[in-house]
């Protein structure tokens, strides 16, 4: 196969959250990660964006080290998820 310049991504078998699964993995990231120290990442309009650094044990029992996104509405206090990614060291 002839290569297209563009780099590839292989599938690591993971799956994705569907909305079927989608409430327990909510449920994994407030419980285990707004319980950690969070990174001030800097307030943005309307808000204050932080992030989250630490293990998440998932639905199906795996763990990794994830970094999650979250964002505080000015004048609330409820932190809202943005975004997850692999994080490398917890």
């Amino acid at each position: 196969m002839a290569s297209t310049g563009r780099p590839t991504r292989r599938c690591s078998g993971r799956r994705s959250a569907t909305p079927l699964n989608a409430k327990p993995l909510e449920s994994a990231f407030r419980t285990q990660h707004l319980t950690q120290n969070a990174d001030g990442a800097g307030v943005v309009p309307g808000g204050q964006k932080f992030t989250i650094r630490a293990i998440l044990v998932g639905p199906n029992g795996q763990s990794a080290s994830v970094v999650s996104v979250w964002f505080v509405p000015t004048g609330e206090a409820a932190p809202r998820f943005v975004t997850a990614y692999p994080g490398g060291d917890a």
